[in-house]
């Protein structure tokens, strides 16, 4: 999967650190055979079980926060290049393409049970990654506006900076001096 994102990254259209055009093409393949595996891990026998054959309550926590996290970070993506980037449309395209086909493997999991849980599981488990996604959002933007709100309240208390006095001619002539040194060319 890591492989697959930075090939599909820099294999595109970027000003630094670009590979070549079959990186992107070789990396999209790895990208989608990752899905298919994690897939696979869903619903069929390659689900992870601890040794008294249950699911791995880890496994049960990540796929439905990997799901929709990868979907909600391909859509805020694309709406991004497209509301930020010049010229995007087109990686805009892909993103929401991709976003579209994790959401439709997160909806079909809710309705068709998996090789070892069911799609009620899912749907709960789902719902608590929901839930845990969400209040990690919220918590950054109440981290972000508490510490907004004491920079603010702090700067408001501190008086009004008195204004300096005008440089001496001693210090005009220095600062022309220093200039002078750093700028070159010839006079005309």
């Amino acid at each position: 999967m890591a492989y697959g994102v930075h090939g599909m990254i820099f294999g595109g259209n970027v000003p630094v650190g670009k590979l070549d055009s079959s990186a992107r093409w070789s990396g999209t393949l790895a990208v989608l055979i990752s899905l298919t595996i994690l897939c696979l891990m869903h619903w069929y026998n390659l689900t992870p079980l601890w040794r008294n054959g249950e699911i791995n309550p880890y496994w049960i926590v990540f796929w439905p926060t990997f799901l929709l996290f990868a979907t909600s970070l391909c859509s805020v993506s694309a709406i991004a290049l497209v509301g930020l980037g010049e010229d995007r449309l087109n990686e805009a395209m892909k993103l929401s393409v991709l976003s579209v086909i994790i959401a439709g493997i997160a909806l079909v999991a809710m309705l068709f049970d998996g090789y070892f849980t069911t799609a009620e599981e899912f749907r709960n488990a789902l719902w608590l990654a929901a839930a845990d996604i969400l209040g990690t959002v919220l918590g950054v933007i109440l981290a972000i506006a508490a510490f907004a709100i004491v920079i603010w309240s702090y700067e408001k208390s501190l008086p009004l900076p008195s204004s300096s006095p005008p440089p001496s001619d001693e210090e005009i002539k220095h600062v022309i001096s220093i200039a002078d040194s750093h700028i070159g060319g010839e006079e005309e």
